[in-house]
C-alpha cells in the first residue's frame, strides 16, 4: 500500500511538472505571437531604387529599402520578396525588420486573423504566424480571411468558380460562384453568369443567398449599406444626324442588409458609406457635380467638386470644379466641406491611414515636371512627412 501511494505521490508530482511546463510553454507561446501580431505604431512602405522599405509617422526610416516586393503591414508582420524577381523568394519581417518566417514562398499575402495565404508549388495554402503550413496548398487562388471566412478559387482566372473555406481549411460554401468578394458585415457579393451580363447578389455564411442576383453591379456592404446599379435605358442621340438610340446608363442607390432599397438609385457615380457618408455625383457626366449625402440620403457637403472620394479619418480627396480652379489642385476637406489642405500642382493622393497619406504626381499628365518618383507622405496640415530624396 505504502508503494502504491508513493508511486500515486510521484505521478502526481510527474504530472504537475509536465502541466507547469506546458502552461510555461503556451505563455511564451502566447507572449512571442503578442509581439508579432502588434499592431501599434504604424509602419509605411517606401519605394527608392526600385526598393521597398518602410517609414515610422514622423518620416524616419526604420527598415531601410532593400525589398523586391513587399505588402502593408498586417498584425506585426509584412511579406517581403527577398532576392530578385526571378528568383527570389517571399518570407515575412517584423517591424525591427527581423526576419520571423524564412523566404520560401513563390508570393505571399498580408495576414488576416492569424493566417496568411502563401503561394506553394503552383497552389495557394495558410501558413499560421509561426510560418507552419495550417491549410495544405490546394487553391488556384486565395485571399485575406474576413468575417472567419476566405474565398478561394478552384480552377483558372476564366472558368474557375470561387468558394469560402474556414479556418481549418474545410470548405464551407463551395466553388460555385464565377466571382466572389470576401465577407463584410455577414454578407458576401457574388456574381452570377459572365462580367457582361451577370448579375450581383448577397450570400450568407451558409451560402444560402439572402440576396437575389438583380444588380448590375454592386459593392460589398460598408456601415450597413451597400452600393448597388441599375441598368436605366435613356434615350440619347445617335451618332447619324437626326437619329435616336437607347443608351443604357447605370443609376446608383443603396440597399440595407435586407435588400430593402433605401436610397433610390438615381446618382451617375457613388461610393460606398464611409463615416457616415458616400460621395455622389448630383447630374449627368457632363454638367453633374460631386457632394457628400448621408445615410438618409440627404444631401450634407453641397454638389461642387468634379470628383470626390470617400471620407478616411476625418478628411476626403476631392478635385474642386475647373471653373474655379484651373490648376487642378486637388484638395482635402472636412466633414463640412472645408478645404483643409491644398495639394501642390500636379500632385494626388490617397486616403488618410493612421495620420499619413501618400501623395504622388498625376498619371499621365502631359507636360508636368514631376516624375513618377516624386512622391512622398503628408500629415493632416499638409505638411510633407517624408519625400523621396533626388
Amino acid at each position: 500500500m505504502k508503494t502504491t501511494r508513493n508511486i500515486i505521490t510521484g505521478f502526481i508530482f510527474i504530472l504537475i511538472l509536465t502541466c507547469g511546463a506546458v502552461q510555461a510553454q503556451q505563455s511564451r507561446d502566447e507572449e512571442e505571437q503578442a509581439v508579432l501580431v502588434d499592431d501599434s505604431n504604424p509602419l509605411f512602405v517606401i519605394i527608392k531604387d526600385g526598393k521597398f522599405g518602410f517609414i515610422d509617422q514622423t518620416g524616419n526610416v526604420v527598415i531601410d529599402p532593400q525589398f523586391y516586393y513587399a505588402t502593408p503591414f498586417s498584425e506585426g508582420l509584412v511579406a517581403v520578396k527577398i532576392g530578385d524577381w526571378a528568383t527570389g523568394k517571399c518570407g515575412y519581417i517584423n517591424k525591427a525588420g527581423e526576419v520571423v518566417i524564412e523566404p520560401q514562398f513563390n508570393d505571399a499575402r498580408p495576414f488576416s486573423d492569424g493566417l496568411a495565404a502563401v503561394l506553394i508549388g503552383g497552389k495557394w495554402g495558410y501558413i499560421d504566424i509561426m510560418g507552419k503550413v495550417v491549410i495544405n496548398p490546394q487553391f488556384d487562388s486565395a485571399v485575406e480571411f474576413s468575417d472567419g471566412l476566405a474565398k478561394v478559387r478552384i480552377g483558372d482566372e476564366v472558368t474557375g468558380t470561387w468558394g469560402f473555406i474556414d479556418k481549418t481549411g474545410e470548405v464551407v460554401i463551395e466553388p460555385q460562384f464565377n466571382w466572389a468578394e470576401s465577407f463584410c458585415e455577414g454578407l458576401a457579393l457574388v456574381r452570377i453568369g459572365d462580367p457582361q451580363t451577370g448579375k450581383w447578389g448577397f450570400i450568407d455564411k451558409t451560402g444560402d443567398v439572402a440576396i437575389d442576383p438583380q444588380y448590375d453591379r454592386a459593392y460589398s456592404f460598408s456601415e450597413g449599406l451597400a452600393l448597388v446599379a441599375i441598368n436605366n435605358m435613356e434615350t440619347g442621340k445617335g451618332e447619324g444626324a437626326g437619329t435616336i438610340r437607347k443608351i443604357a446608363l447605370e443609376k446608383w442607390g443603396f440597399i440595407d442588409t435586407t435588400g430593402k432599397m433605401v436610397i433610390e438609385p438615381q446618382f451617375y457615380y457613388a461610393t460606398p458609406f464611409s463615416e457616415g457618408l458616400a460621395a455622389v455625383r448630383i447630374g449627368d457626366w457632363a454638367t453633374g457635380k460631386c457632394g457628400y449625402i448621408n445615410k438618409a440620403g440627404e444631401v450634407v457637403i453641397e454638389p461642387q467638386f468634379d470628383d470626390a472620394v470617400p471620407f478616411s479619418e476625418g478628411l476626403a480627396m476631392v478635385m474642386p470644379n475647373i471653373d474655379v480652379n484651373p490648376e487642378m489642385r486637388i484638395c482635402y476637406i472636412d466633414t463640412t466641406g472645408k478645404t483643409v489642405i491644398e495639394l501642390p500642382f500636379f500632385i494626388t493622393g490617397e486616403p488618410f491611414s493612421d495620420g499619413l497619406a501618400k501623395v504622388y504626381p498625376i498619371p499621365g499628365v502631359l507636360f508636368s515636371p514631376l516624375e513618377p518618383e516624386d512622391w512622398g507622405y503628408i500629415d493632416k496640415t499638409g505638411k510633407y512627412v517624408w519625400e523621396l530624396p533626388n
